[in-house]
């Protein structure tokens, strides 16, 4: 405050006015997709979105590879704890979430999926329900390493 600016280029006054700049923008950047999401949200509710076509988004079963992605943004922005519709969403998805895990259908995309929502649930709140289930979509994961191979299966061995 009260500083005075110098506008040569590549002075410190400068750069400090860019980076001031650049907060600014980047804060009512935030603000805006908190708004999109919040809106979207009351649209979406406790479902899997894919894509949309025309403003209108698709679900998807809970086992698709974008799964995690909804829950994720959600858990993103409730991170600060001002948002507690948000975070009551993603727990709803959350519990949608244990069909394909505890019916072991998780698949290659399992890093998508549970890191985005029950990790970031456990992160976030530190609920050990989430923990666990993190770490077993993990030790699925883990199943599908191939050690001689050097390489982690992407589907089920349908044949076992």
């Amino acid at each position: 405050m009260g500083e005075t600016v110098s506008k040569q280029k590549g002075s410190v006054g400068s750069s400090a006015l860019i980076s001031e700049s650049v907060q600014q923008w980047a804060e009512g950047a935030w603000q805006q997709i908190v708004n999109k999401v919040e809106r979207t949200s009351q649209r979406i509710g406790v479902s899997f979105p894919h894509a949309s076509v025309d403003g209108v988004y698709d679900n998807m079963r809970p086992s698709w590879w974008t799964a995690g992605f909804w829950p994720g943004i959600l858990w993103h922005i409730a991170e600060d704890g001002h948002h507690p519709g948000l975070q009551g969403i993603a727990e709803l998805i959350e519990e949608k979430l244990d069909e394909p895990l505890y019916s072991l259908a998780v698949h290659h995309d399992a890093g998508f999926i549970w890191t985005l929502s029950a990790v970031a649930d456990y992160r976030i709140t530190g609920s050990e329900r989430s923990r666990h289930r993190g770490l077993m979509a993990a030790a699925q994961l883990a199943s599908r390493f191939n050690a001689k191979g050097s390489f982690i299966r992407a589907w089920h061995d349908l044949e076992r």
